[in-house]
């Protein structure tokens, strides 16, 4: 029992970090290299692990796992400012805080965000921008996951309710790390260890029919065959047949559509009441759709509120079961614009790099990543608050993406030639462009935002008016 609510893992894991992060001094400069590296694996595995948010537990375990790269932190700054849309993301979170509906929660969530952001910098300088060895840690994580799953059914521990959820805490969350799992594995099939990869990928598929979790294996086998036809000499055909197998099924479906689609999922219409939650949310965020209700504060502060929507996120529901609509119920359409602006700009980093010579393989793997963690939000929510590992496997790709190109690599390891003036002018110029976007966007949000609130109270009140 204790094991299953997992409250074991979460104080082992700091006495873990703690313990070799300590050790690390006692030897020599080597294996102090080799346990920094493993502390940054062992913050991943926490990552992985975290559900919906780290606890505290898992806080100080992370904090452990940053130390040794501290003096790193100019570079990671560096990193930040260059790329850009995943501070901006950041910054917007912490920008919520001024409309927030519940302060205390937002700072929490602020806080947690933080810390995750600047170890996600730290794992990606660790690993110098290498995607290719970043997706390789990955599967080795998830894969660990799975084995540990295991052995934890066979001592018979692992269920919640009466799914099967391994060392996770939710069956949504072991398949999307499956599906991870098999699509990471796709990635690595040619390589050394054919068989090996073989047998991971049949063993995760074969867990993910077991546990059922429709969401995860619809958005694999989408993503799957997306893989294989990128991948095809002759993808043009294989694109085109693919088009047309889609198109016959939906229309060999009998009216109404959605309810057969679901039937032959072997889910019931509503999706597991799905479609409720999301007729719910969407009403709840037609209340206050310009700013939402804050970072990591739409349930904690409304229960009231959402007491009026019987399928509303709540005590009973922990997000809205689709990852669009739970970013416009937290930061609104401001927030969702700055999500899809970061969707937007991974994916065509990923496209430009598949256009150069020899990067078609990340930049095609990055493109399936990013629609493989789409399709499973449309059901499920993997990337807000941005402490699940939905963002963090992203905005990896993205700051590995970046960091590719000849402009990230500039403004991580500017040319030790270059003269002390004209380094002062590059920061000059690079500061003084960064301060005028930065000046014309506070300008425009804060003209949205001040819209948008009066918007709002003006409508709360109208609805306060109404209840008297």
């Amino acid at each position: 029992m204790l094991f299953r609510s997992g409250q074991l893992f979460t104080p082992l894991s700091v006495v873990v970090a703690g313990a070799i992060f300590f050790l690390r001094y006692g030897v020599e400069s080597r294996l102090r290299q080799a346990l920094d590296v493993f502390l940054m694996q062992f913050g991943a595995l926490i990552y992985v692990l975290a559900n919906q948010e780290p606890s505290y537990y898992e806080h100080l375990a992370l904090i452990f796992c940053l130390l040794p790269v501290a003096q790193r932190w100019r570079d990671m700054a560096r990193v930040a400012l260059g790329e850009g849309t995943v501070l901006l993301v950041f910054a917007y979170i912490v920008w919520s805080l001024a409309w927030s509906a519940n302060n205390d929660m937002t700072l929490a969530g602020i806080y947690m965000s933080a810390l995750c952001m600047v170890f996600l910098l730290a794992y990606v300088l660790t690993f110098n921008a290498d995607l290719q060895h970043i997706f390789r840690n990955v599967l080795q994580l998830v894969a660990a996951i799975m084995v540990g799953s295991v052995v934890v059914g066979a001592l018979g521990y692992g269920t919640t309710g009466q799914t099967f959820t391994g060392v996770t805490l939710h069956r949504n969350q072991f398949g999307f790390l499956l599906g991870l799992l098999i699509l990471l594995g796709l990635f690595r099939r040619r390589e050394r260890f054919r068989w090996l990869q073989a047998f991971g990928i049949a063993a995760g598929a074969a867990f993910l029919i077991y546990i059922d979790s429709k969401s995860s294996i619809i958005a694999i086998t989408l993503t799957s065959v997306l893989w294989f036809v990128v991948k095809a000499r002759r993808w043009r055909v294989y694109a085109v047949l693919v088009a047309l197998a889609m198109a016959a099924f939906v229309v060999s479906l009998p009216s109404p559509k959605w309810d057969n689609f679901a039937l032959r999922m072997g889910r019931d219409p509503t999706f597991t009441s799905r479609t409720e939650i999301w007729a719910d949310s969407v009403k709840l965020l037609a209340e206050q759709p310009y700013t939402g209700f804050g970072y990591n504060a739409v349930w904690s502060a409304f229960e009231n509120r959402l007491s009026q929507y019987r399928d509303a996120p709540g005590p009973k529901y922990g997000h809205a079961h689709n990852a669009w609509i739970e970013w416009g119920l937290q930061l609104g359409i401001g927030g969702f614009v700055t999500y899809l602006l970061f969707l937007g700009v991974l994916l065509a980093r990923a496209i430009r790099h598949a256009r150069q010579p020899g990067g078609f393989a990340v930049g095609a793997q990055a493109a399936c990543l990013l629609i493989y963690v789409q399709i499973y939000d449309l059901a499920n929510v993997s990337t807000i608050p941005i402490t699940r590992f939905g963002f963090f496997i992203m905005a990896a790709a993205s700051l590995c993406l970046w960091l590719a190109s000849a402009r990230g690599r500039e403004a991580i390891a500017p040319p030790a030639s270059v003269a002390a003036p004209d380094e002062t002018a590059w920061r000059m110029g690079t500061a003084g462009r960064f301060a005028a976007v930065a000046l014309l966007s506070v300008a425009a949000f804060l003209g949205v935002a001040t819209l948008a609130v009066w918007e709002d109270g003006r409508r709360f009140a109208e609805i306060g008016r109404a209840h008297v």
